[in-house]
C-alpha cells in the first residue's frame, strides 16, 4: 500500500468516528438544531405508509433476498401495469421511487393484503420512519488523529452528506467545492431555513474552513467536494424510501462517502438492500449509532453494509447517550486506525 493510500484510509477513518458522532461540547454556534430523544423517535408524526416492491419481468421466482431495488428499470408496459394494480386497490399518493418498480403510498389494511397476494407482487412492507439524531461539533480531533493528516489528497473523494441541508451562506462553509440535489418537498438544498441547521452543523464537522473563524473542521482546505442531499426539512422526519432515493443520488453525483446522521428503529428490506449494493460498488456508508443510551438498535446505522459511528467524552469514555451497540464498533475503527498507522 503507498503512503498515499495509507494517508487517505486513515483520514477516512477518522472522518468516520467524526462525521456522525454526538459531542457534548457544542462551540459551533448552531445550538438552534432540533434534539431527538427516544420519546420522539418512538412518535413519528408522519402518516403510515408502504413500499410495494413489484417483481421483475421474467423472474417469477423472484424473493425478497434479491439485489438493489433501484438496479431494476421497468419499461413503460411495466409501469402502466403496476400503476393499474396499485389503483386497484385504492392507493393515495402514489410515488415511485426512482426510475424502479418500487412503490410508496397510503394504503389501508385490505389493501396491504390484497397486494401481497399478487403473483406480480415481490414484497409489501412499512416505508418506515427516519430522523435526524442531534449532533454537535466533535472537540476530538486530535484523539483519533485528523490533526496530523493533510487533505490535500482529498480532491479525488466527494463525500455526500444526506440531511437538513446546508447554510451556503455561512462563512465556515461558503468557499467549499460544494454541489446538491433539492429532494421533493424539503426546498433549496442551500437554504436549510429557520431552525434547520443540523445538516449545516454536520458539514461544519466535516469541512469547515480554515479562515481564522469559527471553528476548523477535519478537512479545512476546500479540497474535499461535497454534494448535499436536503431530505429534512426543520420538523426533521422523513421516510425510508427518501433516503433510498437519496442515497442512489449520492452516488450518481460520484460519491465515496456517505454520511447519514439520522436513524430509526425499524429495518426495512429495502432500504437494506439498497444500501447492500452500494457497499458492494465501494461506497463506504456512515451512520450514526443513536441517541437513546440503552441496547437498541437504530437503522440503517446497524445494517451490516454501513459503519456505525457513536461517541466518546473527554475522558475518551463511553459517552452515555450513545446506544451499547456501539461499544464494540468503537473498538473496532480504533484497532483499524491504529493498524494503518
Amino acid at each position: 500500500m503507498t503512503t498515499s493510500t495509507i494517508k487517505m484510509a486513515i483520514s477516512l477513518s477518522a472522518l468516520s468516528m467524526l462525521i456522525s458522532a454526538n459531542i457534548q461540547a457544542s462551540p459551533y454556534g448552531l445550538q438552534d438544531q432540533h434534539s431527538f430523544d427516544s420519546d420522539a423517535k418512538s412518535h413519528s408524526p408522519l402518516p403510515k405508509r408502504y413500499i410495494v416492491k413489484f417483481k421483475n419481468a421474467g423472474s417469477s421466482t423472484e424473493t425478497r433476498s434479491t439485489a438493489n431495488i433501484l438496479a431494476y428499470k421497468p419499461r413503460i408496459n411495466e409501469v402502466f401495469s403496476q400503476h393499474r394494480a396499485l389503483n386497484s386497490v385504492s392507493a393515495n399518493e402514489i410515488i415511485r421511487i426512482g426510475r424502479s418498480n418500487g412503490y410508496t403510498a397510503k394504503l389501508n389494511e385490505e389493501s396491504v393484503q390484497a397486494l401481497s397476494l399478487r403473483a406480480d407482487v415481490d414484497y409489501v412492507e412499512e416505508d418506515v420512519s427516519r430522523h435526524l439524531l442531534n449532533d454537535t461539533l466533535p472537540w476530538g480531533q486530535k484523539v483519533v488523529g485528523a490533526t496530523l493528516l493533510s487533505d490535500t489528497q482529498t480532491g479525488n473523494r466527494t463525500i455526500c452528506i444526506i440531511d437538513s441541508g446546508y447554510d451556503a451562506s455561512h462563512n465556515d462553509l461558503s468557499g467549499n467545492n460544494v454541489s446538491g440535489t433539492n429532494d421533493s418537498g424539503t426546498d433549496d438544498w442551500f437554504d436549510p431555513g429557520h431552525n434547520n441547521a443540523h445538516g449545516t452543523h454536520v458539514a461544519g464537522t466535516i469541512a469547515a474552513i480554515a479562515n481564522d473563524q469559527g471553528v476548523v473542521g477535519i478537512m479545512p482546505n476546500q479540497n474535499v467536494n461535497i454534494h448535499i442531499i436536503k431530505v429534512f426539512n426543520e420538523a426533521g422526519w422523513g421516510y425510508s424510501s427518501s433516503l433510498i432515493k437519496a442515497i442512489d443520488t449520492c452516488v450518481n453525483n460520484d460519491a465515496n462517502v456517505i454520511s447519514m446522521s439520522l436513524g430509526g428503529d425499524e429495518p426495512s428490506i429495502t432500504e437494506r438492500k439498497a444500501i447492500t449494493a452500494q457497499y458492494k460498488r465501494g461506497v463506504l456508508l456512515i451512520a450514526a449509532a443513536g441517541n437513546d443510551g440503552d441496547n437498541s438498535y437504530s437503522y440503517p446505522a446497524s445494517y451490516d453494509a454501513v459503519m456505525s459511528v457513536g461517541a466518546v467524552d473527554s475522558n475518551k469514555d463511553h459517552a452515555s447517550f450513545v446506544t451499547d451497540q456501539y461499544r464494540t464498533v468503537l473498538q473496532e475503527i480504533k484497532k483499524s486506525a491504529s493498524n494503518l498507522m
